[in-house]
């Protein structure tokens, strides 16, 4: 429930509290990237949960804010419920980073959520 709330409130990731400094600062730096950083343990219970069918904290988005995606944000949208970051997705799709960043954030914006985690959530839920 602690993570559910976390991720609804834009919560960029989920370290437990024995987190030592590296790992704290990776997370960190992954954060001011837009990119989602969990504890091991934490990512192995979201992917049960996803398997479950039951994906925490998936927003308030419906399927009509999805339909409201364009083709290219629904792309994008797919490779970051890939786990793929802003550098990868620019590459696979042979288009600018600074562009991905744009995309990523009129998705946000479209979906009324709050992090690119949520989003991937929100698609994972959907499959």
């Amino acid at each position: 429930r602690d993570l559910a709330a976390a991720l609804r409130g834009g919560a960029a990731g989920y370290l437990l509290k024995s987190a030592d400094s590296d790992e704290l600062a990776q997370a960190i730096v992954r954060a001011v990237r837009g990119e989602a950083s969990f504890s091991a343990p934490i990512a192995a219970r979201l992917a049960a949960a996803f398997a479950a069918g039951s994906p925490p904290g998936d927003g308030d988005a419906g399927e009509a804010a999805l339909a409201a995606l364009s083709a290219r944000e629904r792309e994008i949208l797919e490779l970051i419920a890939q786990g793929q970051s802003n550098k990868q997705i620019a590459r696979a799709l042979s288009i600018a980073e600074t562009t991905v960043k744009i995309h990523v954030q009129h998705i946000l914006r479209k979906l009324g959520l709050a992090s690119r985690l949520q989003a991937a959530m929100l698609l994972a839920g959907r499959r």
